[in-house]
């Protein structure tokens, strides 16, 4: 607190003061209203103790003390009787220079929260009509699968999120109207000149605030006569620049007005919550927390209680911000640099808002982050030149932006600490370097709707991967082997890049596979036999390849398959029996290959088939009848152009009506007698 008591004349100096010397300076502060009682006090009190240690320990410099006070943000420059002097820099009338003091250390205990969670799902095509060809739905899969992001591509159909609560539209403080005069600042000894972002101070300014360590208070001891607008000033230009704070219409001097007018702190008296304060009410002011398109949910924000009340605040024990989460919350507009100042941060989300700019350069200095989740806003800018120099990452989710620029080498500074890496659907470019592979612990990698060229690096093969989605990029090259040491991988898509050759046999060691998109490359070659051991694979897509031989007659184990599609390959043989009776497939598309023979008669067996796609091969003889009751999902059959005659079933025409829900049914209608067909060719 401040005092109204001047002292007359300079007070000699001594270089650091402890809990011993504030006591003593109170009492000498006193002296001159106290007279004889105070002053036999402090010498019966204080010059003993001074002395002792003067005995014991001799004089010190002080520059190192004084030093850290300043990196601190704890020095003011008062005036006491007409000279300039630092508090923390005085000494006591009566006392002199016999004893020296260690400066008090400003200790904030950095707990990191490690929380995290993935929650969207994987993608599905859109369906194009006439014919509809459908893609797969991933909706049976583990709980790998629900921790995806949401996959937009053109190809992809939009996916429904589960529905999250609406959160009620809590009342904010309006901006100040009238914005106070403010002193112009002279020289203030706490600011660096700003040299990287006009928006907070440099380096050294933006971590002095909030020092790591137990949460401590500590005297500013603001000059005698300062008005509390003038203290608030000074403390807060150690964080933002003046001007800034002077101008009502920036996030910085809204907060600044907020902190002086309304929030019940004391600027002297310093205390580690004013900055986190300070640096919540920037962000606040900066996304749109108040005016017309105001937060979703901005419980608790910006009253007296503490900062870790409000809506997606967590605090440690210790009361320091650990995690912000404001996800799908309405916020927009940048990132204020102040951000940086919760420098205890570990978790830091704001998926699905609306926010634009860069990612701040002064994030880099927030060295216990380990999550960061921006997906689905408008932000642009390099991320990745920012956040490669935050080795304690281990979730970095990028996804949906407008981001761009390559991904360097540097990730490997995030070491065996990255799990997850998802940069999908923004406009990176250039090649994924061979640095991936220092990733030992990567679980998911998400580029797909990228810019990517290159080869895909064989030291993909050194991580943990359980997904990996690279489709629809500019990849070329072969895939490695290597890629198939991630053993315990479910998701492996690659599809709508340029990689050719064939495909490794060593795709046989990914047991738990069960998402396999390899469609749309130049790949060649026999499918491997080490293929069909894969008995978990759900959805197998290797349409628009150059894929040769037949296909083997060892289904009767895939019990989860869904999705079959091998179109426009130059597969041959016989249809496999076993395919149809795969027990829960409901999309196969077979057309536009060199399948010889007949449609087996296991047709029926295929009971919740949905479409069935024979066009354009090789195919004769007639279409086998079912039983009423079979196929009653067949919605889509395709048999023109090949070789088939005879008569069209009236088992399969009366899936048109009560026994099914068959709409399109195309034919060679001159080989194939068919009054059903809705498409005759």
């Amino acid at each position: 607190m401040r005092s109204n008591l001047v002292l007359p004349g300079p007070l000699p100096s001594f270089q650091r003061q402890s809990d011993t010397g504030r006591y003593c300076f109170a009492l000498e502060r006193n002296m001159r209203v106290y007279a004889r009682q105070t002053a036999s006090l402090l010498l019966l009190c204080c010059f003993p103790v001074a002395l002792a240690q003067h005995e014991n320990r001799g004089e010190e410099e002080s520059d190192n003390a004084s030093l850290q006070r300043r990196r601190l943000g704890l020095m003011t420059e008062p005036v006491i009787g007409g000279e300039s002097l630092y508090l923390n820099d005085e000494t006591f009338r009566g006392i002199g220079n016999i004893f020296s003091r260690d400066a008090d250390e400003f200790i904030l205990m950095a707990v990191g929260e490690r929380q995290g969670s993935m929650t969207t799902p994987l993608p599905t095509k859109s369906p194009t009509r006439r014919p509809r060809r459908r893609t797969p739905s991933p909706t049976t899969m583990a709980s790998i699968m629900t921790n995806l992001p949401t996959m937009a591509p053109p190809t992809v159909a939009t996916i429904t999120n589960d529905p999250t609560p609406t959160p009620t539209r809590m009342p904010t403080l309006a901006p100040a109207t009238s914005f106070p005069t403010i002193a112009p600042v002279t020289a203030n000894p706490t600011i660096a000149p700003a040299t990287a972002s006009p928006t907070v101070a440099p380096s050294a300014a933006a971590t002095f605030g909030l020092p790591t360590g137990a949460p401590s208070t500590s005297t500013t001891a603001c000059p005698i006569g300062q008005s509390l607008e003038q203290s608030w000033l000074n403390l807060l230009s150690s964080y933002s620049l003046p001007a800034l704070l002077q101008d009502a219409a920036t996030p910085q001097g809204q907060a600044f007005v907020w902190m002086m007018q309304h929030d019940s702190l004391d600027p002297c008296n310093f205390d580690f919550s004013v900055v986190q304060r300070y640096a919540l009410a920037v962000f606040y002011y900066g996304t749109g927390g108040v005016g017309s398109n105001m937060w979703i949910n901005s419980t608790n924000w910006l009253p007296q209680a503490s900062e870790c009340e409000w809506y997606g605040i967590v605090c440690d024990n210790a009361g320091v911000v650990t995690r912000v989460d404001l996800a799908e919350n309405g916020l927009q507009g940048t990132i204020p640099s102040e951000i940086a100042l919760l420098n205890s941060l570990a978790v830091f989300i704001l998926t699905g808002n609306a926010m634009t700019g860069s990612l701040p350069v002064e994030l880099s200095r927030l060295t216990l982050l380990q999550e960061i989740d921006v997906e689905r806003n408008n932000m642009t800018g390099e991320p990745l030149q920012v956040l490669t120099s935050i080795s304690s990452l281990s979730s970095i989710r990028l996804s949906f932006n407008k981001f761009n620029g390559s991904i360097p080498s540097g990730i490997s500074n995030w070491g065996g600490n990255a799990k997850q890496l998802w940069l999908a659907g923004n406009s990176f470019t250039g090649s994924v370097p061979n640095s991936i592979g220092t990733l030992i612990s990567l679980e998911t990698l998400l580029l797909n709707d990228n810019q990517l060229s290159g080869p895909l690096p064989s030291e993909l093969g050194n991580a943990k991967l359980l997904a990996l989605q690279c489709q629809n990029n500019l990849l070329t090259g072969t895939i490695p082997s290597t890629l198939f040491m991630n053993t315990n991988l479910m998701v492996l898509r690659l599809d709508g890049n340029q990689l050719a050759g064939p495909l490794p046999s060593s795709i046989g060691d990914l047991s738990e596979l069960e998402d396999l998109r390899l469609n749309d490359n130049m790949l060649t070659g026999q499918l491997p036999v080490q293929l069909y051991a894969l008995s978990k694979l759900e959805f197998i897509l290797l349409a628009d390849n150059a894929f040769s031989g037949r296909l083997r007659d060892n289904f009767a184990s895939f019990t989860a398959l869904d999705f079959f599609d091998v179109r426009n390959n130059q597969l041959s043989g016989v249809l496999p029996p076993s395919l149809l009776e795969a027990p829960v497939l409901r999309i196969l598309y077979l057309s536009h290959n060199q399948f010889e023979g007949t449609i087996p008669n296991t047709l029926g067996q295929a009971s919740i088939l949905r479409d069935l796609y024979l066009d354009n091969n090789q195919l004769s003889g007639t279409v086998p009848s079912i039983q009423q009751g079979q196929m009653p999902s067949l919605n889509e059959f395709l048999i023109q152009n090949n070789t088939i005659d005879g008569v069209m079933p009236a088992s399969i025409c009366s899936l048109f009506g009560s026994d099914g829900d068959l709409e399109d049914l195309w034919a060679d209608c001159n080989e194939v007698s068919c009054s059903c067909c809705t498409e005759c060719y």
